[in-house]
């Protein structure tokens, strides 16, 4: 064996392991942009220890001017043994909602509740076939702070319980709704001086 056909093999392996070093040491040790951040919903989600029920976009809405605050959800029986479920009590910090309408949930029902949404008009746009129950679900606004957390704990009886802790936000603004004060075009003030 001469001393080119042993040092071709190994030089093409060199430059195999140098090439993929480069390339795999673009980013290393860097902290990638998304591997911190959370994606924009603001609801909670939860479900009982087996993964039977859960809960969904949980989120407290208050109305400063309102002393009553919405409690907006989806329950979901996820049961695969194909068991029933009810809904018996939602407890926001420690204050009981009232719960409008709480059927038994079959596999895949939902129950779901929207200040945004007025129970009898949301049962009106369910896909037909679909197994979705509408609710109102209303508790005492005793303070809870819009842009905070709140606890929430749904009470489904023996099945268990669901705890979250709940952003407390405001009711969307119809846009158009609110009047701003224009000042002009920014472009035109504060970007022409550079």
């Amino acid at each position: 064996m001469t001393r080119k056909t042993v040092a071709r093999p190994f030089a093409v392996v060199a430059a195999a392991a140098v090439a993929l070093g480069a390339l795999s040491a673009c980013s290393a040790g860097q902290v990638s942009q998304t591997a911190h951040q959370v994606a924009a919903v603001d609801g909670a989600k939860g479900g009982t220890e087996d993964g039977k029920l859960l809960v969904r976009d949980v989120m407290v809405v208050v109305d400063t001017e309102d002393p009553v605050a919405g409690v907006k959800f989806t329950a979901i029986n996820n049961d695969t043994d194909l068991a029933t479920y009810q809904l018996k009590s939602v407890t926001v910090q420690g204050e009981k909602a009232t719960v409008s309408n709480s059927p038994e949930l079959n596999r895949d029902c939902l129950l779901i509740a929207d200040p945004e949404i007025p129970a009898g008009e949301a049962k009106a746009d369910a896909p037909k076939g679909s197994c979705q129950f509408y609710t109102d679900a209303t508790v005492k606004n005793i303070g809870f702070p819009p842009g905070g957390t709140v606890p929430v704990t749904f009470d489904f009886g023996a099945a268990g319980t669901i705890d979250v802790d709940a952003a407390v936000t405001e009711p969307l603004l119809d846009a158009g709704s609110t009047p701003r004060e224009y000042k002009g075009d920014h472009a035109d003030d504060s970007h022409a001086k550079h």
